[in-house]
């Protein structure tokens, strides 16, 4: 179960968790796991509210050459993500760290 690691963009942005789902499927695929049950939470703008997300997630081995370059893989998952309108310097940088650390984490954790 993962949380919003960037929260104060989460009503703008794609949770960071759900953007990686691809270099996730990779790790899993290097790690020999044909699947993982996931849940993290979105935001439903119709509804006006937190929503879990809960997909069984596959193994696929499409991105697994990303897995051993961390800053290819934020550029790839992220790199078409520009800083909404109204978002403070603050926010936005708290949110590129935060995609940060979850590419380079799934990456470590395939080295």
């Amino acid at each position: 179960r993962r949380g919003a690691a960037s929260a104060p963009l989460a009503k703008l942005l794609p949770n960071v968790h759900e953007t990686a789902e691809p270099l996730r499927r990779a790790l899993y695929a290097r790690l020999g796991v044909d699947s993982v049950p996931e849940c993290y939470p979105g935001w439903d703008a119709v509804s006006e509210a937190v929503v879990w997300h809960s997909p069984t997630v596959s193994a696929d081995s499409a991105l697994d050459h990303l897995l051993d370059r961390p800053e290819e893989a934020v550029e790839y998952l992220f790199g078409g993500q520009e800083r909404p309108d109204g978002v403070s310097g603050l926010h936005w940088r708290q949110h590129l760290f935060a995609q940060r650390s979850v590419a380079w984490e799934l990456c470590l954790a395939g080295g």
